[in-house]
């Protein structure tokens, strides 16, 4: 990297607000992107990225900076999405993240699924 370059890549977390899997979530983003908790902007709300019922966040963190995404969904019984299966919800976030990547073409991209055993990070 170029001492001389000051650009700071920040990020953006969309989750869901299921207090199970904040924490959890949260470090599996920073240790998969190397962002320090003050580096992004996270955002949460009932079926998190499996839903992409907010833009406000993404566009506000856009913005100011972010250009490392997170989507996030979870499995075992989200209350955002009652009745959905793990399978169903993981699907939901791929098909959201699909999107985001359309509308943040140069952005880096993560998928986070997470369970009561454990959370699944890929760049996508």
């Amino acid at each position: 990297m170029d001492t001389h370059d000051t650009h700071q890549a920040f990020g953006y977390l969309q989750c869901c607000m299921d207090k199970r899997f904040i924490m959890q979530t949260r470090m599996a983003f920073e240790q998969a992107t190397g962002l320090k908790d003050n580096e992004y902007w996270q955002e949460s709300f009932p079926g998190g990225a499996a839903l992409a019922t907010s833009l406000v966040g993404e566009d506000y963190a856009t913005g100011h900076g972010a250009c490392i995404y997170g989507w996030s969904a979870h499995g075992s019984n989200c209350g955002g999405q009652p009745g959905v299966s793990d399978a169903e919800s993981k699907e939901r976030l791929m098909k959201t993240i699909e999107s985001k990547k359309l509308k943040f073409p140069t952005g880096k991209h993560f998928a986070l699924f997470v369970t009561e055993t454990g959370v699944d990070v890929k760049e996508v």
